[in-house]
Order: C-alpha cells, then structure tokens, then sequence
C-alpha cells in the first residue's frame, strides 16, 4: 500500500507494513511446503515413473532380441516398504518406496513378444495411489507412458 505523506512529497511502505507481508509469505510458504512435501503423492508419482521407464526398457530390450525369438517379462513386485519392476532376462530392477501408496492391480508380469507388443494384446493401465492418482498405460504395442490408457 502505497502512502502519500502531505507536505513532504515522499511515498513507501511504513515498517508494519513490511514486517506483516514478511510474516504472510512466511505462513503461505510453511503451508505450502507441507502440501508438496507429502511423501504418499511422491511415492505414487514416483512410481508411475519406474513402471513407465521399466515398461519401455522391456519393450526395447524384446525388440534387441527379436532375432533369438526369446521373449521378455516385466514382473511388478511389492512389499510393504516398496515396488519392485524386474525386467528378465538380465534381471534389470527398479525400485520405488510406496509410503502407504497402493496399486489399482494386484502384483502382475507383463509379457512381451520379440516384436516388442505385449503378448496379451491388451492395453493395460495401472493406478498408483497416494495423496492423488498417478496413472500410467501400456499398449498394446508395448509403449508405455503417464497417463490414462485410450
């Protein structure tokens, strides 16, 4: 709040006002803070995250191997502390803590055939839930990615 003293001219914030804006923006920033700070909304994100890039890499790695005919599964496994996606062959893990997040599917495997599709020619799409809902989608054609299958 801009104020006009008469007679000398002069404009500025007196010392109040300051000191009350610093106290909002500091009141403002702790709330805010705890809302993006939850650790259910960053597991399931987290997540989503892990099941997409896992999906993709066993995709890819059906395509490599196209010539052997040999095909590659994708498992999602979970404990109470965590998910864990296994691409095998070669056992590739990755992991993601779960904080009181859940999965809309129970614990699956994902084939892919060596044309890198997935073998059950479904689209597949999971729901990772913490704070909020992080869905991810897998085609058909064996591409996965963040959001809500078509």
């Amino acid at each position: 709040m801009l104020v006009a003293r008469s007679g000398k001219g002069e404009e500025g914030f007196t010392l109040i006002e300051l000191v009350l804006v610093l106290i909002l923006v500091g009141i403002l920033s702790a709330l805010g803070i705890g809302l993006l700070a939850s650790q259910g909304a960053y597991s399931a994100g987290a997540a989503r995250d892990q099941l997409v890039s896992s999906a993709n890499l066993a995709a890819k790695l059906a395509l490599s191997r196209s010539g052997d005919g040999a095909s590659v599964r994708l498992t999602i496994e979970e404990d109470p502390s965590e998910w864990r996606f296994v691409v095998d062959p070669g056992h590739r893990v990755r992991t993601a803590q779960r904080h009181n997040a859940t999965l809309s599917r129970p614990v699956s495997t994902l084939d892919y055939r060596a044309d890198g599709q997935l073998a059950s020619g479904d689209n597949l799409e999971f729901v990772f839930t913490g704070n909020s809902a992080h869905r991810a989608c897998v085609l058909a054609s064996g591409f996965a990615y963040a959001g809500a299958c078509p």
